[in-house]
């Protein structure tokens, strides 16, 4: 697999140090994906970020499987210089670095391949959407309407993607609930001024879009969110063995 990599992406440079602490935040909580190149070459690798430490200067990166070519710079050139893509949940990130050093695998515990690489000086950040939004495990929450109730498929601090739970209800596009009750499960969202608008109509299922939404609600929402992402990424959380 090949993609031209551009050294300075057209990104935002992230300067914030709130910014910078939640995005290494995530990292080390979420160990993300990563796409690997090397500087002059176009072939990327894949891995996944396991460790991550600012105040030791460098992070970890466990390889998935490499080409020989990639496996033979990497191991022959001390201070290579390699681009990073890490696809995290809130966004995406690239960055430069370069090696330190390779971990031999009689040093990890499943003889897998570690790099270690020096930690950046810039980070640049994509936002993939306005709000980060969630994909909900079945049952996890629904929302009671004047026309009957959905559950939700998906969920962020904006909006939701929908499905009737009567498949006779017919929402139409356009349409604004003022009174509305949402549930994360048997527990409601304590709601002050909570209004909806439909977006989008498929035979399937509907997406809205919040307005008049309250921090309070937006709190509440946001605490949820944390939970859901973490029974829906359970999977990619579980350490391997």
């Amino acid at each position: 697999m090949t993609r031209k990599v551009h050294a300075e992406p057209n990104y935002s440079l992230l300067q914030n140090p709130k910014e910078i602490a939640r995005i290494e935040k995530e990292i080390t909580q979420f160990t993300p994906k990563t796409e690997v190149t090397i500087e002059g070459s176009s072939e990327i690798v894949t891995g996944r970020i396991v460790e991550w430490f600012p105040k030791r200067q460098f992070f970890s990166v466990r390889w998935n499987k490499m080409s020989d070519s990639f496996a033979h710079q990497t191991e022959t050139k001390s201070g290579l210089r390699v681009f990073f893509k890490a696809h995290l949940f809130s966004t995406q990130v690239i960055f430069k670095s370069t090696t330190l050093r390779r971990l031999s695998e009689e040093e990890t515990p499943d003889g897998s391949i570690i790099y270690h690489y020096r930690i950046p000086e810039q980070i640049y950040q994509q936002q993939r959407r306005g709000a980060l939004r969630v994909p909900l495990a079945k049952k996890a929450a629904y929302l009671r309407t004047p026309i009957g109730n959905f559950e939700l498929l998906d969920l962020s601090v904006t909006g939701a993607k929908l499905r009737p739970l009567n498949p006779e209800m017919e929402p139409a596009l356009g349409q604004e609930w003022k009174i509305c009750e949402m549930y994360f499960g048997k527990k409601k969202v304590t709601s002050r001024q909570f209004h909806v608008k439909i977006t989008r109509v498929t035979k399937d299922w509907c997406a809205i879009t919040f307005s008049k939404i309250s921090d309070l609600e937006r709190t509440q929402i946001k605490q949820f969110l944390i939970e859901a992402l973490r029974t829906y990424y359970v999977e990619e959380l579980r350490p391997r063995s």
